[in-house]
């Protein structure tokens, strides 16, 4: 993300004149009232005037989803000036879930489904899901519904063990959300007595 901004001479008032600022930097913090800033750009030679200038590049791609402040902070005259502005970085997570287990190895399928959300509100009909399990390669597609919840129908794998199940879904803006767990398939035992 360009972050775009100005910053201009600091004003004496006391002597109406100007000085130029002598720094100046980007930071930006987590949150609607950050404890802790990180800088992104710092520039330490005077100026008089910058506007409109793009004063340094926000990687947003590891950050969480959510709201976030961005502050351009201009020292001058032994006086600092500090204006920040929110900006929301949109977010899209997914939950799933898989039937009781452990599941017995002769049931022929289980149920698995989720729920996926964008942080900013709960438009996420029609969003494809794909549904599989990492140790079999099968997989199944299926589409979240107008509240966000979608449901598959898996194979039940044949051997008894341990299993990922993976969700992954990408919506047209290309944020992509994916989750996994672990389930269990077991051969049921059969004792017979004479």
């Amino acid at each position: 993300v360009r972050v775009i901004g100005g910053a201009f001479a600091v004003v004496q008032a006391d002597r109406l004149s100007q000085v130029p600022a002598e720094s100046w930097r980007v930071e930006v913090g987590e949150g609607e009232s950050p404890s802790a800033f990180k800088v992104i750009r710092e520039v330490g030679h005077p100026l008089n005037i910058i506007f409109d200038e793009e004063l340094g590049v926000w990687d947003v791609s590891k950050l969480p989803a959510g709201r976030h402040t961005v502050c351009l902070v201009v020292k001058g005259n032994r006086r600092e000036t500090r204006d920040c502005v929110a900006v929301w970085v949109p977010g899209l997570s997914l939950k799933l879930w898989a039937e009781s287990t452990p599941i017995p190895a002769d049931q022929v399928t289980f149920q698995a489904g989720g729920d996926v959300v964008y942080n900013y509100g709960p438009r996420t009909s029609h969003l494809p899901v794909t549904v599989s399990i990492d140790e079999t390669g099968e997989s199944r597609r299926a589409v979240a519904d107008t509240s966000g919840k979608f449901r598959v129908t898996m194979p039940t794998p044949a051997a008894a063990g341990l299993y990922h199940l993976r969700g992954l879904v990408t919506d047209l803006d290309g944020l992509v959300a994916e989750d996994s767990l672990i389930f269990r398939v077991y051969r049921k035992e059969i004792l017979l007595t004479l």
